[in-house]
C-alpha cells in the first residue's frame, strides 16, 4: 500500500513520532531549561538520537493551543539501527526519565514518508513566521486495497487543492506517509498561519474535500499546528544549537566581549 518506491539502503527507512503529554503545561516552553528536571531528560535524549550513526534529521515540535504536548520526529536510516536502540540498556534510562515527568507513556508511532530528504523536510520545517499543519487521520481497521485506492485518489485532491490555496502555503511540496501498521495516514503542509488553513478547511472546495477525508477515516482525525526546530548536524553540544559554530563569528563575539570588559575596568 505505499505510495512509495522503496527507499534507499542505509539511507532512510522511515520517520518515527514520538508524542509527549506533560503533566505540568508549562513544561514544554522550558525545555530548553537544562537546570529543569524535564529539561535534563530532553538534553539527554536528543544528544543520544543525534549521536546514533542510524539516526538522520530531527525536529523538535511545540504544539500550538496545546502547551502540554510535544513530539519529536526522527530519521531512521535502518530498521534494524531503531530495533538495536530500543533494546538497548540506554534507551531504557531515557524511557524510565520520561516516567518521571510525563502524564502518560511516551506515544511512538512510524510513518514512511518521501524518501528524499527535501521532500520529508518541506512540510516540517518552519520559521518565526510560518507554522507546519500536521494532519494525521486515523483509522478503526487496516484499510482493504479498495478503500486504499479510494483514500489515495482523495487524498491526492485535497492535497493539489492545499498547495494551489491562495496566500497559505509557502513550499512547493509537503512532507505525508503512512503509518508501517497502516492504521493511521499523515501529512504536514507548510503554512503562513493558523488562520489561512484554518480558512481553508473551514470552507469551500477546501472544506468538501477535507470533509470528504474526515468521512473515510473511520478512527477519526487530529490537526495539530506545529512550531518546529530542526537539528540536521548533529549534537551541537545544547538543545538551544542546532548548527555548528562559526569560528569567525565566535571569535568576533569574544573580541568584542573583551572590548566591553576592557571599558569596564
Amino acid at each position: 500500500m505505499s505510495l512509495f518506491a522503496p527507499p534507499p539502503a542505509g539511507i532512510y527507512e522511515y520517520t518515527e513520532v514520538l508524542t509527549f503529554h506533560f503533566t505540568d503545561p508549562s513544561t514544554p516552553a522550558s525545555l530548553s531549561d537544562e537546570a529543569a528536571d524535564a529539561g535534563k531528560v530532553w538534553a539527554f535524549t536528543l544528544s543520544r538520537y543525534l549521536g546514533l550513526e542510524q539516526t538522520g534529521t530531527i525536529w523538535w515540535a511545540l504544539i500550538h493551543g496545546a502547551p502540554q504536548k510535544a513530539k519529536l520526529f526522527i530519521d531512521w536510516k535502518t530498521a534494524q539501527g531503531r530495533d538495536d536502540y530500543e533494546a538497548s540498556p540506554e534507551a531504557q534510562q531515557i524511557r524510565n526519565g520520561w516516567d518521571s515527568v510525563t502524564a502518560s507513556p511516551v506515544h511512538s508511532a512510524i510513518y514512511r514518508l518521501p524518501s528524499d530528504k527535501v521532500a520529508r523536510s518541506a512540510g516540517l520545517h518552519t520559521s518565526t513566521d510560518t507554522v507546519s499543519a500536521l494532519f494525521t487521520f486515523k483509522f478503526n481497521s487496516q484499510p482493504s486495497s479498495d478503500e486504499a485506492a479510494q483514500w489515495d485518489a482523495s487524498f491526492a485532491s485535497f492535497a493539489r487543492a492545499v498547495l494551489k490555496s491562495p496566500g497559505g502555503v509557502v513550499a512547493a511540496t509537503f512532507s505525508y506517509g503512512w503509518e508501517l501498521n497502516q492504521t493511521s495516514f499523515c501529512a504536514a503542509f507548510r503554512y503562513l498561519n493558523i488562520e489561512s488553513m484554518q480558512s481553508f478547511v473551514g470552507q469551500g472546495n477546501g472544506s468538501q474535500l477535507f470533509g470528504e477525508l474526515q468521512s473515510r477515516a473511520t478512527g477519526g482525525v487530529e490537526v495539530e499546528f506545529l512550531e518546529t526546530r530542526v537539528y540536521d548536524q548533529g549534537w551541537q553540544g545544547s538543545v538551544d544549537k542546532t548548527r555548528p559554530e562559526n569560528p569567525a563569528t565566535a571569535s568576533l563575539i569574544a573580541h568584542a566581549q573583551n572590548i566591553f570588559q576592557g571599558f569596564n575596568h
